[in-house]
């Protein structure tokens, strides 16, 4: 009993171990602090909390220093907690089995173990949970997995709704290590099994795993602030406007109110009238001033507006339309399209072998085929009722308003030539030296009951029939 007072007593002068961390990781940082309190006692010494910016450094660190770490562990019996992994992903993509465009974090060894067995999906890696959800919404990806507690927050402090949250098969076992040499393993091992009901219960008070069902996007909050700040303001200057120019002075109560001498106005004089034109012409200045500067608030309010509302319905990459101006942009025409009776036609196109051109020349020199291509579809649609959006990863999809499947044939051709003179070299490619394009077209006179993405399902089947028959050429249905 002796000894175990001592050790509490000797805590404080004690040097601190470092507590290593992936700061990154939402449910570490979120632990961290448990985790170094529960451990400082039967430890017998103080421990500080250091941060890592990725897995490798902490562990690199660990290693270095002779000190913990809080992580991701190989081993199930080293685990503390075992998180459930999820993925979230838009409404319309199938949940059934990861296929398409996948987001993955960085160094994550479950992730990278479920990559190896999904083959049939393209995976990308972000620095951070709120990186690959963003990408989703942009529609560059089609989904990102991560534990359903880094999915849960994030989504919470990017206030984006609308999306699906999943839950996946596999696991992740968070717990802690230490360095080959660390001294008192005996008492880590005892203090490590008091941690797990204290890690447990932590994580179940913090993390509610519910579904956002509602639609917005982070951006908007913004706009939303904004146009707080200009109301607030036109709402002081009113009242500002409104108020007296002079405030009036009451007399004290120890002295009667003197009683002013009223002179007649041709008894005061030039000098008295120059000295009130003269307070008027401040006033008028300050007034002139104050409605300047609130033009001047109102025009910097509006510009705001107007990049935000550019931000959300451009793609970063290629600054064509994205997948959710696409989608607004569908709805409104085929609302007026119904109401006109006239033709409204989708062309839906998709790079051959883009995988391969990625595999083979980089992720950098992708992009930059994906920015020639959207260049090219901006010179061969240029009508002012054409739509021109990324899709999502190397698809790229037109609206064309009041067109027929017959005018959109023309301009597919256009764009064909216009490839050609590119000649956008693709060695990878199986059809063609250079970049080509499979695509789709459908056309139809909507009618106001009808699904609008029917058009773009027959669009679809269009694009795959192309391929079929041996890709860089494009097809037509009937709608």
């Amino acid at each position: 009993m002796r000894a175990w007072w001592i050790a509490i007593l000797w805590m404080p002068f004690a040097s601190a171990t470092p507590l290593w961390v992936d700061q990154r990781d939402t449910v570490s940082v979120l632990l961290a602090p448990d985790v170094a309190q529960a451990l400082a006692e039967p430890l017998g010494q103080p421990l500080t909390i250091r941060w890592a910016d990725e897995p490798k450094t902490l562990k690199r660190q660990v290693a270095q220093t002779q000190s913990l770490g809080w992580g991701e562990v190989s081993s199930s019996a080293a685990a503390l907690v075992e998180l459930k992994t999820g993925w979230v992903s838009r409404q319309d993509f199938p949940v059934d089995q990861l296929t398409g465009r996948i987001g993955r974090p960085e160094a994550s060894q479950w992730a990278t173990q479920l990559s190896t067995q999904t083959p049939d999906a393209t995976w990308f890696s972000y620095p951070s949970t709120e990186q690959g959800l963003l990408r989703v919404i942009d529609g560059e990806i089609d989904a990102y997995v991560d534990t359903l507690a880094n999915l849960s927050a994030a989504m919470t402090r990017l206030q984006l709704h609308g999306l699906r949250l999943s839950t996946g098969h596999s696991t992740m076992d968070m717990g802690l290590f230490s360095a080959p040499d660390f001294p008192d393993k005996a008492k880590l091992s005892r203090a490590v099994a008091s941690l797990k009901p204290v890690v447990k219960q932590r994580i179940d008070a913090q993390f509610r795993l519910e579904t956002p069902v509602s639609t917005a996007h982070w951006p908007w909050g913004v706009a939303a602030a904004l146009g707080g700040l200009w109301l607030i303001t036109l709402i002081l200057w009113r009242r500002d406007r409104q108020a007296p120019a002079r405030p009036v002075q009451m007399a004290r109560p120890s002295q009667p109110a003197a009683t002013p001498k009223v002179q007649p106005t041709e008894a005061r004089g030039p000098a008295y009238l120059n000295e009130v034109n003269q307070l008027l012409q401040k006033e008028i200045a300050k007034r002139q001033a104050k409605e300047a500067e609130l033009l001047t608030v109102q025009d910097a309010l509006n510009q705001a507006h107007r990049r935000l509302e550019q931000q959300v319905r451009t793609d970063g990459l290629t600054q064509l339309a994205n997948r959710r101006h696409f989608d607004e942009q569908l709805n409104k025409e085929w609302r007026r399209h119904a109401r006109e009776a006239q033709m409204l036609t989708i062309v839906l196109m998709d790079i051959d072998y883009f995988k391969k051109y990625n595999d083979g020349l980089g992720h950098p020199a992708g992009d930059a085929c994906l920015k020639q291509v959207a260049t090219l579809l901006h010179q061969a649609f240029n009508r002012s009722g054409d739509l021109v959006a990324r899709y999502g990863g190397e698809e790229f999809v037109v609206l064309l308003a009041n067109s027929s499947a017959q005018d959109a044939a023309h301009q597919v051709e256009r764009l064909q030539s216009l490839m050609n003179q590119a000649a956008i070299p693709h060695p990878g490619s199986d059809v063609s030296p250079q970049v080509t394009l499979s695509m789709g077209i459908a056309s139809c006179i909507p009618l106001a009951d009808d699904d609008p993405w029917g058009l773009v399902e027959e669009a679809d089947q269009a694009l795959y029939q192309a391929k079929v028959d041996g890709r860089n050429q494009y097809r037509v249905v009937a709608a």
